[in-house]
């Protein structure tokens, strides 16, 4: 699952913050250092790398690799993101 949320953004800050601010920095040791981002801030998503790969097969057709390739970073890091529903995830 990438790291996206539907509304908080995330942040990495090893300062001191308050619980569920969006900050990524993970503290081991005692105190009020609690960083994070909650499970339901979380969106699934698709690499499209995937469903490029499942059209593929589906269909029994091979695209050209100058584009679709998992070294062209800008196409393969993208991400088809499954989001139908404002706000949180539901259980």
């Amino acid at each position: 699952m990438p790291i996206i949320t539907h509304t908080k953004r995330l942040y990495y800050d090893s300062g001191t913050h308050g619980a569920d601010t969006g900050n990524l920095f993970y503290h081991s040791g005692g105190g009020q250092h609690i960083h994070g981002v909650a499970w339901n801030e979380l969106k699934y998503a698709l690499r499209v790398h995937e469903i490029v790969k499942a059209i593929q097969l589906k269909y029994g057709i091979t695209f050209s690799t100058d584009f679709f390739s998992t070294s062209n970073d800008a196409y393969y890091d993208l991400f088809m993101w499954l989001h139908r529903k404002k706000g949180i995830v539901s259980s």
